[in-house]
């Protein structure tokens, strides 16, 4: 198991290779944070084919999902 829950959060969470991945219960999407950019918006969302309620469904969804790239705009 990759995923930790955290009951204070109410979201899965791993770390790893310079970056955080959170994924609040219930939602199909993955919010991938760049530690060295904090405390800038996620730089990608990863979407998941079905809502993210387990560990099990948390970690899956780190291997299997649609990759998204943010963009930010400054108007």
């Amino acid at each position: 198991m990759k995923g930790e829950w955290s009951a204070t959060l109410s979201a899965f969470w791993f770390g790893a290779n310079g970056c955080e991945f959170i994924a609040f219960k219930g939602s199909h999407q993955i919010f991938v944070y760049p530690c060295d950019e904090h405390p800038n918006p996620p730089s990608e969302v990863w979407h998941y084919h079905e809502k993210i309620n387990t560990a099990e469904q948390f970690d899956d969804a780190l291997d299997n999902h649609i990759k998204y790239k943010a963009v930010y705009v400054n108007e």
